[in-house]
């Protein structure tokens, strides 16, 4: 997906990331270029109403792909530079990064026949097909979301929260059931921010850094 002018949507939950925020400045200094639109953020919302709002301010410019960036995303503007320049087919295409809880890896998954599972790591190499990808670091087509947002009738949004698929998921479906293919650079890849869990171990003399799960796996 080769996009000359990009809008920029930012997602901003509660508190931005410090690790981002100067990510993000560095963004507006050096990779945002002319006939690019840096959007107002969506604060304070729900994934799915955050990609509504930036959607529709998106869909008033002449921008050609909206570039959804989560606040607890590190990248550099090279980055933005190399997703924006990939001449793929694609109408979604994000970046590779990984999961923030465990089991910590890339997030984009495959349809099977049954259900989503993870894209094997051996395929994790150049620009590759999936079905789902997250919206962390993610370009999205004009294209993509006007054919969307057409097929909608029922006036509840063009981006949707399920809980089985989530606001990517969902969107990434009902996209590729529009014919827009989805898709990972994976030579762009950004970085996720995570939290652990720091204890002393005395036995060790060592420290332990523990991921919370909260139930998301489970453990052998």
């Amino acid at each position: 997906m080769k996009a000359d002018r990009i809008a920029l949507g930012l997602r901003i939950g509660q508190m931005v990331d410090p690790a981002f925020f100067v990510a993000w400045t560095e963004a507006l200094l050096g990779a945002v270029r002319p006939g690019d639109k840096v959007l107002m953020p969506a604060v304070h919302l729900p994934h799915a109403c955050a990609c509504n709002v930036l959607a529709a301010r998106f869909l008033r410019t002449a921008c050609d792909a909206l570039l959804l960036i989560d606040d607890d995303m590190v990248f550099r503007p090279g980055d933005i530079g190399a997703l924006r320049a990939t001449d793929s087919p694609h109408g979604i295409l994000s970046g590779l990064f990984t999961s923030r809880r465990e089991p910590i890896r890339p997030i984009p998954m495959r349809w099977n026949g049954k259900g989503f599972t993870g894209v094997p790591l051996d395929d994790f190499h150049g620009v590759i097909d999936a079905d789902v990808v997250g919206f962390g670091f993610t370009l999205i087509s004009r294209a993509a979301v006007e054919s969307v947002a057409n097929s909608r009738t029922d006036g509840l949004g063009v981006f949707r929260w399920t809980n089985s698929h989530g606001e990517d998921g969902e969107f990434c479906t009902a996209a590729a059931g529009q014919g827009h293919r989805v898709g990972v650079n994976c030579d762009v890849v950004v970085g996720h921010r995570v939290a652990y869990t720091a204890r002393w171990n005395a036995a060790d003399m060592s420290v332990e850094m523990v991921n919370e799960d909260f139930g998301m796996f489970e453990k052998g």
